[in-house]
């Protein structure tokens, strides 16, 4: 025999099937003529007592039913919804397959895919906890190509696992995140090559695209503005690094055009302070190094007058190269002087030196300029080089500045090769020459071999005798630009 609440069998003595039945008939007429007000119902049975189910009810739709022990009542906790599937603790409403609710409010949509969805009441940090006990807690995410049922190998640039962050705008939630830590694969994956790296994604005020701000690669260096790793360095960085105090233990090296270190007198890198204050010792010392550049080129100019006019050409400008040499010395003294001048300025409360090239800058302590690297001042030669024009091929010249080799392209046809790229090829290019055959040799400008003689990394000249080229035994050559 059946009713709407139990099933129960033939096999039962009929004393016992004729008292539970009009138990039954008794309780389902009592409870179906009031059951909307109704929230609980206990069934009596003869054999000890059985927890009922209530009948459908509209305004319980969706809840389930669960029992103290004793009594059956319908949960106001959870919620499934029978067309969606999806389950809601604290809410009727759920967004997802999951959705917890400490809110008053329904939730917001979330974003695609999301399979479980939590928020605090108004004005709380809504908090997901993990307790470990002997061990400790972990958030695992997992990823791999093809499907869930047909796994495949991870490939390069393949998103593993991320944390993303959303925020609400002027009229809504953004559709894609703001902010991003996220973990991808750096290779074709196998088992026994999982190469990953990490980046950190960022959105600039005023704009609304996130950007990479940072990378963690595979091999641990962390690349800021470039996602290019050189593989030489575990910082690096490119647009710059500013900043009150930049400390090393030795020294700095900044990469680029001109390449320049930063030393201190001490073998141990001091601090960079003070950044914009000059000190007029400094800059006076400075000016009187530039002074006496100065005196050396006209030197060289005299010396080059007496090559052309001496009766012993030869004798004539080996002796006005010889003072030409004194003046380069003297110059190098006033160097010097600048740089003592410099460090008395260093001992002072300022403690600074101005250098200036394209813009200004100071540092603390000593600057050491490398090879290529520009001189201080724009009334210097920027470029300057002597070299014996009768040796053929690709050579050093025999004395220098900024200048990497001279290349001999025929008789009295020379390139001079420029260490230095120089911002533009509109500069002075003065070339002199001592030949020992003949007085009246000059030394011009390339423009008869090239129409581009000079350049932002050479210059190209002629030696030359009564239309003739000729190999001289000594040439100059000096290169003024801002």
């Amino acid at each position: 025999m059946s009713n709407p609440f139990y099933t129960y069998t033939s096999g039962q003595p009929p004393s016992q099937q004729r008292a539970l039945s009009a138990s039954i008939r008794a309780e389902y007429t009592a409870i179906s003529s009031g059951f909307d007000a109704v929230q609980t119902a206990i069934l009596a049975v003869a054999s000890g007592g059985l927890t009922g189910l209530l009948p459908s009810q509209t305004s319980n739709a969706g809840r389930p039913l669960i029992t103290n022990g004793t009594s059956a009542l319908w949960s106001q906790a959870a919620y499934f919804d029978p067309v969606t599937n999806k389950v809601g603790v604290g809410t009727t409403s759920p967004t997802s397959r999951l959705t917890v609710s400490e809110n008053t409010a329904n939730l917001p949509t979330p974003p695609a895919s999301t399979v479980a969805h939590a928020a605090a009441a108004d004005g709380l940090t809504t908090r997901s906890v993990l307790d470990g006990s002997g061990a400790g807690t972990s958030f695992t995410g997992r990823a791999s190509g093809g499907t869930i049922a047909t796994p495949s190998a991870l490939t390069t640039g393949s998103s593993i696992a991320s944390l993303t962050a959303f925020g609400f705008g002027a009229t809504s939630y953004s559709s894609s995140h703001g902010g991003l830590i996220g973990f991808f694969a750096a290779q074709n994956w196998t088992d026994s090559s999982r190469g990953m790296y990490a980046d950190i994604f960022v959105t600039q005020n005023g704009t609304a695209t996130p950007a990479r701000a940072a990378r963690f690669d595979n091999d641990g260096a962390l690349l800021i503005g470039t996602t290019v790793n050189n593989g030489a360095q575990k910082l690096q960085v490119v647009g710059g690094i500013g900043g009150d105090t930049i400390t090393a233990t030795t020294s700095i090296t900044i990469a680029g055009a001109p390449a320049e270190t930063l030393a201190h007198a001490t073998a141990t890198f001091a601090t960079i302070a003070n950044l914009g204050v000059t000190t007029s010792t400094a800059n006076t010392a400075l000016a009187n190094a530039a002074t006496a550049q100065a005196a050396a080129s006209a030197a060289q100019t005299t010396a080059n007058t007496g090559v052309t006019n001496a009766a012993t050409a030869q004798s004539t400008a080996n002796t006005a190269v010889t003072n030409a040499g004194v003046a380069q010395t003297s110059a190098n003294n006033a160097s010097t002087a600048a740089a003592a001048a410099q460090a008395t300025a260093n001992a002072a409360a300022v403690d600074t030196l101005a250098l200036h090239k394209a813009g200004s800058e100071t540092i603390t302590g000593v600057k050491t300029f490398q090879a290529g690297s520009e001189p201080v001042g724009k009334n210097i030669p920027r470029i300057w080089c002597m070299f014996n024009g009768t040796s053929t091929g690709t050579n050093a010249p025999t004395a220098g500045f900024n200048v990497t080799s001279v290349t001999r392209n025929g008789v009295g046809d020379y390139t001079i090769n420029f260490a230095v790229t120089l911002s533009s090829a509109n500069y002075g290019c003065f070339p002199s020459v001592g030949y020992s055959a003949n007085p009246g040799c000059w030394a011009v400008i390339g423009r008869n071999v090239t129409a581009t003689p000079l350049t932002t990394n050479s210059a190209r000249i002629i030696t030359t005798v009564s239309g003739s080229n000729v190999d001289a035994e000594i040439v100059c050559v000096e290169i003024l630009a801002a």
